[in-house]
């Protein structure tokens, strides 16, 4: 029976970063990501990898219902060349799903539809841009 696994490595620029996979095990989870060199090209033994029992049984699901899922477990999102300090969170989950998928939502932002309000932690989609 596969797994849903949480494997993660060091990432230059942005900390820790990775992916949910499904294997049969933590090693073969990890050996999918150093094989795709989706951790900035880390290597196997750079990998950590843990189970995420809430992952188990959507492998299949939807990318974007997915990535809610993610979002709801904590994982974040940074946008492309703004940086660290603008990310994709939790926080995010209501617009994403006005806005129906992370590439629409990279989107918006970068067309200036959608910014961060710092002061009350939460984004703002403006449909007159």
């Amino acid at each position: 029976m596969i797994k849903a696994y949480a494997v993660t490595g060091e990432d230059w620029d942005y900390g820790e970063t990775g992916e949910i996979v499904w294997a049969e095990n933590a090693n073969k989870a990890k050996a999918q990501l150093a094989l795709a060199e989706v951790v900035n090209e880390a290597e196997y033994v750079d990998l950590r990898a843990i189970r995420a029992p809430w992952a188990d049984g959507m492998e299949h699901m939807n990318k974007d219902k997915f990535c809610i899922e993610m979002l709801k477990h904590g994982w974040r999102w940074y946008l492309g060349d703004v940086g660290p300090d603008i990310s994709i969170d939790e926080t995010a989950i209501p617009v994403l799903k006005k806005v129906g998928s992370i590439e629409a939502f990279a989107s918006a932002f970068d067309k200036g539809q959608l910014t961060y309000d710092r002061d009350n932690e939460e984004w703002k989609f403006n449909e007159t841009n």
